[in-house]
Protein backbone atom coordinates (compact mmCIF):
# COMPACT_ATOMS: atom_id res chain seq x y z
CA UNK A 1 0.00 0.00 0.00
CA UNK A 2 2.85 2.02 0.91
CA UNK A 3 4.44 1.38 -2.19
CA UNK A 4 1.29 2.38 -4.48
CA UNK A 5 0.59 5.46 -2.85
CA UNK A 6 4.59 6.67 -3.27
CA UNK A 7 3.97 5.94 -6.71
CA UNK A 8 0.87 8.01 -7.25
CA UNK A 9 2.67 11.02 -5.52
CA UNK A 10 5.08 10.16 -7.62
CA UNK A 11 3.25 10.42 -10.60
CA UNK A 12 1.10 13.52 -9.84
CA UNK A 13 4.09 15.71 -8.56
CA UNK A 14 5.88 15.37 -11.95
CA UNK A 15 3.15 15.43 -14.35
CA UNK A 16 3.52 18.76 -14.97
CA UNK A 17 7.51 19.39 -15.41
CA UNK A 18 8.96 19.95 -18.45
CA UNK A 19 12.37 20.73 -19.37
CA UNK A 20 10.80 23.84 -21.66
CA UNK A 21 7.85 26.69 -20.69
CA UNK A 22 4.90 26.26 -22.73
CA UNK A 23 5.05 29.81 -23.38
CA UNK A 24 7.03 31.52 -26.05
CA UNK A 25 7.49 34.96 -26.26
CA UNK A 26 7.71 36.79 -29.96
CA UNK A 27 7.56 40.04 -31.04
CA UNK A 28 6.72 41.26 -34.96
CA UNK A 29 8.89 43.82 -36.07
CA UNK A 30 7.44 46.39 -38.59
CA UNK A 31 8.80 49.34 -40.17
CA UNK A 32 7.69 51.41 -37.25
CA UNK A 33 10.33 49.37 -35.66
CA UNK A 34 12.96 50.63 -38.18
CA UNK A 35 12.78 47.63 -40.68
CA UNK A 36 12.93 48.99 -44.54
CA UNK A 37 10.12 46.91 -45.45
CA UNK A 38 7.61 44.64 -44.05
CA UNK A 39 7.79 42.28 -46.69
CA UNK A 40 10.63 40.39 -45.56
CA UNK A 41 12.21 37.51 -47.44
CA UNK A 42 14.95 35.17 -45.34
CA UNK A 43 16.62 35.64 -42.06
CA UNK A 44 19.38 34.27 -40.22
CA UNK A 45 21.90 34.93 -37.34
CA UNK A 46 25.54 35.02 -37.53
CA UNK A 47 27.88 33.78 -35.19
CA UNK A 48 28.12 36.77 -33.23
CA UNK A 49 24.36 37.03 -32.44
CA UNK A 50 23.03 39.51 -35.09
CA UNK A 51 19.82 38.81 -36.82
CA UNK A 52 19.95 39.74 -40.70
CA UNK A 53 16.84 40.53 -42.32
CA UNK A 54 16.35 40.67 -46.44
CA UNK A 55 13.56 42.15 -47.20
CA UNK A 56 12.36 43.74 -51.14
CA UNK A 57 14.05 47.52 -49.63
CA UNK A 58 17.38 45.90 -48.83
CA UNK A 59 19.17 44.21 -45.93
CA UNK A 60 18.67 44.72 -42.46
CA UNK A 61 20.64 43.77 -39.23
CA UNK A 62 19.18 43.55 -35.96
CA UNK A 63 21.09 43.85 -32.55
CA UNK A 64 18.50 42.76 -30.10
CA UNK A 65 17.60 46.76 -29.73
CA UNK A 66 17.30 48.19 -33.05
CA UNK A 67 18.07 48.02 -36.83
CA UNK A 68 21.01 49.25 -38.94
CA UNK A 69 19.59 49.09 -43.00
CA UNK A 70 21.96 48.70 -45.81
CA UNK A 71 21.09 49.79 -48.75
CA UNK A 72 22.55 50.98 -52.63
CA UNK A 73 24.75 53.41 -50.94
CA UNK A 74 26.01 50.77 -48.97
CA UNK A 75 26.77 48.60 -52.03
CA UNK A 76 24.37 46.49 -52.61
CA UNK A 77 23.69 46.51 -56.68
CA UNK A 78 19.96 46.35 -56.17
CA UNK A 79 17.32 46.40 -52.58
CA UNK A 80 15.70 43.54 -53.50
CA UNK A 81 17.21 40.62 -51.41
CA UNK A 82 15.44 37.57 -51.91
CA UNK A 83 17.22 35.01 -50.60
CA UNK A 84 20.79 34.95 -48.10
CA UNK A 85 22.65 32.10 -46.62
CA UNK A 86 26.15 32.22 -44.54
CA UNK A 87 29.34 30.04 -45.93
CA UNK A 88 31.50 28.48 -43.37
CA UNK A 89 33.25 31.25 -43.25
CA UNK A 90 31.00 33.28 -41.76
CA UNK A 91 30.21 35.32 -44.96
CA UNK A 92 26.74 36.16 -45.89
CA UNK A 93 25.22 35.81 -49.68
CA UNK A 94 22.61 37.46 -51.19
CA UNK A 95 20.61 36.66 -54.00
CA UNK A 96 18.96 39.04 -55.69
CA UNK A 97 16.17 39.82 -58.72
CA UNK A 98 19.87 40.31 -60.92
CA UNK A 99 21.77 37.28 -59.43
Amino acid sequence: MTRLFVIILFLLTTKNISAQSPYSLSKQYTIEDGLPSNECYAVIQDSLGYIWVATDRGLSRFDGYGFKNYGIADGLKELSCLQMQMDSYGNIWLRTYSN
